[in-house]
C-alpha cells in the first residue's frame, strides 16, 4: 500500500459490471421495393436483412446482462411464427424454468421466509514474513449482533517501526463495540460505528492506517459499509445448463452484489489514518437477502488474486451439496469453504506468472506487474439461513444466554 497521509481525492470512474457486446456482421440494404419487418426488442423475423447493424447492436446489447449472468441464447428461424422464437435465455435466474427447477430440490434453506440469521466462518492466513505477529489483517464475526468486519493494516507504516496489524485490529474492535451498543433487534449505523472508532483511535494516540469493511444483517436487509479496497461479494444459488436441448441443470451461484474499491490512485486505498482524522465518505450498500445467499467479505489478499468467477467456482464445488440438501448444520461446510478460499488466494498470490485481478488493474493503470500478489489473506463468509434452522444454533447458544459477550465469537482482536 501507499500511505495516503495528504493525498488529494481522485474521482473514481464507474465501471459497468458487464461490458459484453455480441459481434454484429455488417448487413446490406434490402433490394428496392422489398419490405421486411423491423425486429423488436425481443423478437426477430426469419430474414433480418432489413435491420441495420446499429439497431441489431442495441437489441443484442440489451441482453448482455443476461448472457453474462449465465444464460445461453439461440436465435430460432423456423417457418411458423411460433417457431420464429425470440432470444431464448435458458435456465437464467428469475425465469419460470429456474424457479420450478430449484423448487424440486429438498432444501431446508432456499425459498424459506424470514426471519433470517447468518451462519459464520472465517479464515486468516498471514503473509509468510508476518506470521510471527499474526499478519496485519483484522476480522470478526458476531452471531449475536449478526455483524461482521474485516480490516487491512497499511503496510507502509511498518517502515517506521509501527505495527499495522495492531492498528487495524484495534480500529475494528472499536467499530465492533460501537455496533454492539445498538439495541437488540435494531440496525446499527455502520458509518457512525466507524466514525466512533476513528475518534477513539486518535484519542489513544496510536499510529497507523487501515482499510475497514463492516456488515450487518437486520431482518432481511444486509447493510455493508466499505472504506478502502477490501471487498464483499454476495452469491445466490442458481441453476445453469450448457444450453443444449435436454441437458440437465447444474447447481451454481450467481453474483447479486459486488463492492468496488475506493482508491486515491493505483494501490493507494482510502484508509483510516492517524495522521489525519478527516475521511472521505465510505460506500454503504444495502441488499434484501434471501435464504441461501452467501456473503463473502475479504481483504485485498483475496480479491487481488481471485477473479469473481473463480470464487463462484470454489463456492459451487464446496457448498453445492449443502445448498441442495439444506443440511441442518451448515457450519462445517462454511469452515471448509472459508479455508479453501483463503488457501486458493494465498496460492495464487505466490505464483510468479498468474493472471490476476491485480495484474489486470495494474495494466489498466499503465503499470507493469506480473504474477500473484502475496499478502495477508483474510475472509469472513456467512450464509443466510432461516432462524428456525439448526444451522446457527451452535453459534447463538453462548450469545443469547445471560450477558452479551464482550468479544465476538470469531475474531483476532488484541486485548485492550
Amino acid at each position: 500500500y501507499v500511505q495516503a497521509s495528504h493525498v488529494a481525492v481522485a474521482v473514481r470512474g464507474v465501471v459497468p459490471m458487464f461490458q459484453q457486446v455480441l459481434p454484429i456482421k455488417a448487413v446490406s440494404a434490402p433490394a428496392s421495393g422489398a419490405t421486411h419487418s423491423v425486429p423488436t426488442s425481443c423478437h426477430t423475423r426469419r430474414d433480418p436483412v432489413a435491420a441495420t447493424a446499429v439497431r441489431m447492436q442495441g437489441s443484442y446489447a440489451s441482453l448482455a446482462w443476461a448472457l453474462a449472468a449465465g444464460g445461453t441464447w439461440n436465435l430460432c428461424v423456423g417457418r411458423s411464427r411460433r417457431q420464429r422464437q425470440r432470444w431464448i435465455i435458458s435456465r437464467c435466474s428469475g425465469t419460470v424454468e429456474f424457479s420450478n427447477g430449484l423448487a424440486g430440490y429438498k432444501t431446508n434453506f432456499i425459498g424459506k421466509s424470514p426471519p433470517f440469521s447468518l451462519a459464520f466462518a472465517a479464515c486468516c492466513i498471514p503473509h509468510p514474513e508476518k506470521i510471527d505477529k499474526g499478519g496485519e489483517d483484522g476480522f470478526f464475526a458476531c452471531p449475536d449482533s449478526q455483524s461482521f468486519g474485516v480490516a487491512d493494516g497499511v503496510g507502509g507504516w511498518a517502515r517506521d517501526g509501527i505495527d499495522p496489524g495492531k492498528f487495524s485490529r484495534t480500529v475494528l474492535q472499536y467499530a465492533y463495540e460501537g455496533i454492539r451498543k445498538t439495541p437488540a433487534g435494531s440496525s446499527a449505523n455502520l458509518k457512525d460505528a466507524l466514525g466512533g472508532a476513528v475518534k477513539r483511535i486518535l484519542s489513544d494516540g496510536m499510529q497507523g492506517g487501515t482499510t475497514v469493511l463492516l456488515g450487518q444483517l437486520n431482518g432481511s436487509t444486509l447493510t455493508v459499509m466499505n472504506f478502502g479496497d477490501s471487498g464483499v461479494i454476495v452469491l445466490r444459488p442458481a441453476l445453469r445448463t450448457n444450453g443444449q436441448r435436454g441437458s440437465q441443470p447444474a447447481f451454481a451461484p450467481r453474483t447479486i452484489l459486488r463492492s468496488n474499491d475506493q482508491t486515491h490512485f493505483f494501490n493507494c486505498p482510502y484508509q483510516v489514518s492517524s495522521v489525519n482524522g478527516n475521511m472521505e465518505p465510505p460506500d454503504v450498500l444495502q441488499l434484501f437477502v434471501e435464504a441461501g445467499d452467501l456473503i463473502i467479505a475479504g481483504t485485498d489478499g483475496v480479491f487481488d488474486n481471485l477473479f469473481d468467477g473463480q470464487i463462484r467456482q470454489i463456492a459451487a464445488g464446496t457448498l453445492g451439496e449443502a445448498w441442495i440438501e439444506g443440511e441442518q448444520d451448515i457450519q462445517p461446510c462454511l469452515e471448509i469453504f472459508a479455508e479453501q478460499l483463503a488457501k486458493a488466494a494465498n496460492s495464487v498470490g505466490g505464483s510468479a506468472d498468474a493472471e490476476t485481478p491485480f495484474v489486470v488493474s495494474a495494466r489498466e493503470e499503465g503499470h507493469d506487474f506480473k504474477g500473484g500478489k502475496l499478502d495477508d489473506t483474510t475472509v469472513v463468509v456467512a450464509m443466510v439461513v432461516p432462524q428456525s434452522s439448526g444451522a446457527v444454533a451452535s453459534q447463538l447458544t453462548e450469545s443469547v444466554k445471560g450477558e452479551r459477550l464482550e468479544m465476538p465469537q470469531l475474531h483476532n482482536f488484541v486485548k485492550i
